[in-house]
């Protein structure tokens, strides 16, 4: 990671929470913002700003990003007091307005500031439109202050398999810079998407969410492989969790395979009046912690394939309802010695399985790092080998599966998620 975006990295921590859409941010009121924007005796800042957007994000909706840049050594002259605030302001085609603010303390500036520059980052979740984004710049002490706009087009996206997904959505919705899990799961979006799953009779829906850290063989068994993919999973969960069967029922299962441990269920799910209950489920993800691994949780091991393959059979064989079961999980290895065999059912069962195995980019892991990524997408130290590079171990669920003729998606990112969230549910709705 670069100077400039570790800086960056590190005071995004001190961001304010972003407000809600068709909310404006009470930051706002304490500034005539209209009057900066048309003010040409603006103080001599050295910024600048650049927007861009249209990307479809984890949580399958279209990313905007705001990126202003502020020279090093005008943060540099102005260390002590005080805070340099930037304030975000989208306008959308109805002239609504969406605000969000974040501050950089200055009286933790030193000299050294010169050297990089700062850059702050504010994300938002967009619906297609035109926007004019307006952006600000405050020193809280001198009072200077600086403003400017940019337009941006967000554009639907091409041959969309779920093309009413994005009806009802706020236009502009703001993202924290959090820690995980609440980074990747992002609780306080208030918009959901339009998944209606029209099926021919009562189908129940059971989603398993594999929370195990990711085997790397004796020597290396960290949990950095699985919490990457955790950052993919946990958002395509959020997703799922916005499906309207109608009729049937959804449920949600969230286990440990090390501990061979169900850390989190919820039997209907339903996004109207009985929506995923992330108090609860936030809890359970944090239990899911590499570091936190008993030693006596360690023994017996061997049958970790076979709490997993049990946890499929019973919701596969539950009730008189036809069942569709959906894993979500990063490639698992198990280890050596480790109980192999199949799921074997007595009868022949009326339902599908789906597993979509999330795959997230290698990353070569230098001897330390202590980064905060966007978003808060992974945080923490390595203590890996200089240039050991962090890859995922060789699946070992599929072949667990293999009697059930699983439909497998191997998962890379959010356009190849939302394809086979497009199957899975034209499927589902012919069962």
């Amino acid at each position: 990671m670069s100077a400039t975006l570790r800086m960056a990295a590190a005071f995004l921590a001190a961001l304010s929470p972003a407000f809600a859409q068709d909310t404006l941010d009470p930051a706002f009121t304490k500034i005539p913002f209209d009057s900066w924007l048309t003010d040409r005796d603006q103080s001599p800042f050295q910024w600048s700003a650049r927007t861009s957007g249209g990307e479809l994000a984890n949580l399958q909706r279209l990313r905007a990003r705001v990126e202003i840049t502020v020279d090093g050594n005008e943060v540099a002259k102005r260390q002590g007091h005080g805070e340099l605030v930037f304030f975000v302001q989208f306008s959308d085609s109805d002239h609504r307005r969406y605000q969000s603010h974040g501050t950089i303390g200055l009286e933790e500036v030193n000299e050294a500031a010169s050297k990089s520059n700062f850059v702050f980052t504010q994300n938002a979740l967009a619906a297609p439109g035109d926007y004019r984004v307006a952006v600000g710049i405050l020193d809280t002490k001198t009072g200077e202050h600086a403003a400017l706009e940019r337009m941006l087009h967000i554009g639907p996206l091409k041959n969309d398999l779920l093309p009413d997904s994005f009806q009802g959505l706020p236009a502009v919705e703001f993202t924290e810079a959090s820690d995980p899990p609440d980074g990747w799961f992002q609780p306080q979006l208030t918009g959901r998407l339009h998944l209606p799953l029209e099926t021919r009779r009562d189908t129940r829906v059971q989603v398993l969410v594999n929370a195990s850290p990711s085997a790397l063989g004796l020597k290396y068994r960290t949990g950095q492989v699985n919490n990457r993919s955790m950052a993919d999973v946990l958002p395509s969960l959020k997703v799922i969790s916005d499906l309207e069967l109608k009729p049937g029922n959804l449920g949600v299962s969230v286990f440990d395979l090390t501990r061979r441990q169900v850390l989190f269920a919820q039997d209907r799910v339903d996004p109207r009046k009985e929506p995923l209950d992330w108090p609860r489920l936030r809890p359970a993800l944090l239990e899911a912690n590499p570091n936190k691994i008993d030693v006596h949780e360690l023994t017996d091991r061997e049958q970790n394939p076979q709490f997993f393959v049990e946890q499929v059979r019973r919701h596969i064989s539950a009730g008189p309802a036809p069942a569709a079961v959906i894993i979500l999980s990063g490639p698992m290895g198990f280890p050596d010695g480790s109980d192999l065999r199949p799921i074997e059912l007595a009868e022949k069962l009326e339902g599908r399985v789906f597993y979509l195995r999330y795959h997230p980019t290698p990353v070569r892991a230098p001897a330390v790092v202590s980064s905060r990524a966007y978003e808060g997408r992974r945080r923490g130290i390595s203590t890996l080998e200089p240039g050991f590079a962090v890859q995922e171990p060789l699946d070992q669920l599929e072949p667990l599966l293999k009697p059930l003729q699983p439909r497998v998606f191997d998962v890379y990112d959010p356009g190849q998620f939302r394809k086979a969230l497009a199957e899975i549910m034209k499927e589902i709705g012919r069962m």
